[in-house]
């Protein structure tokens, strides 16, 4: 009798080791898969920084605030190369008017990832200190992370219409989001070209703070307060990064991933108590 009861001890033993076995593994590659789609990463070995020369815009401006004036640069930099960027960096240079170099910084974008081709804003903050001296001239120059995961981009533009209303140029449209991820932040941008196929102005536009998939969205555009002349124009969009949609509208990853955990352990316990545990 007791040698049966040993029996039957260990065969439960053996069954619950089992299932505590099988539930861990199951949780380490939940717990890797939503990490891999969470947190977009790059191997370190394959991490190689690139130069984005292509500026295509640039102005600047000055912030007076409480106690000193700010110059900001800002602008618009477009990926020339045939990869994925991300950690977009735009290097400034300033020079007074002998040519000497006044500072050094550095800016980026609120864009996580550039693709072949796409633009990606930029700002640059340079405090000017008390005495508010102004640079006489500024160099810039770009760099990126390559990035080898793979991206879409999955926001497009359905319809764009210009007109001119008192002297302004007006462009309305729609865009719509035709992934499975969720776009968010989105903007589009103006680019107006000169007779020399340079941009010589942009206008810009939030449409939204995120977009679902399948949704659609107007847009409007204005270059007030600006009457402007150019040779061409187009219409861009910018997204700041795409979220998995149905986890993130039910609740994050991580909340999927506790509440599989407490599933699998609830389903444990039953499945013990048959066993007679």
């Amino acid at each position: 009798m007791n040698g049966r009861v040993s029996v039957s001890v260990n065969i439960r033993f053996r069954s619950a080791v089992i299932i505590v076995l099988i539930t861990l593994v199951v949780v380490v590659l939940l717990g890797i898969y939503f990490y891999d789609r969470t947190l977009p990463s790059t191997p370190v070995s394959e991490i190689r920084e690139v130069l984005v020369s292509d500026i295509i815009y640039n102005t600047s401006r000055i912030l007076q605030g409480a106690s000193t004036k700010v110059l900001i640069v800002s602008g618009l930099v477009k990926n020339n190369q045939q990869a994925w960027l991300n950690s977009l960096r735009v290097n400034a240079t300033f020079y007074d008017a002998e040519d000497r170099v006044i500072n050094e910084t550095f800016g980026g974008s609120f864009v996580t990832i550039v693709g072949p081709g796409q633009i990606a804003p930029f700002e640059i903050y340079f405090p000017l200190g008390s005495s508010g001296t102004i640079p006489s001239r500024y160099a810039l120059s770009a760099s990126a992370l390559v990035d080898t995961e793979t991206h879409s981009a999955d926001v497009e533009i359905l319809s764009s219409v210009p007109s001119l209303e008192d002297g302004y140029h007006v462009i309305r449209g729609s865009l719509k989001n035709t992934g499975e991820m969720k776009a968010v932040y989105v903007k589009v941008y103006g680019l107006y070209y000169n007779a020399e196929g340079k941009v010589s102005y942009v206008s810009e536009s939030l449409v939204a703070d995120s977009i679902n998939p399948g949704y659609t969205m107007p847009f409007e555009l204005s270059s007030k307060p600006n009457k402007i002349e150019f040779a061409n124009f187009e219409v861009v969009v910018v997204v700041r990064t795409y979220d998995w949609y149905y986890f993130w509208r039910y609740g994050s990853p991580q909340l999927w991933l506790f509440a599989i955990v407490v599933v699998i352990f609830v389903l444990f316990i039953v499945y013990m108590k048959r066993r007679g545990w």
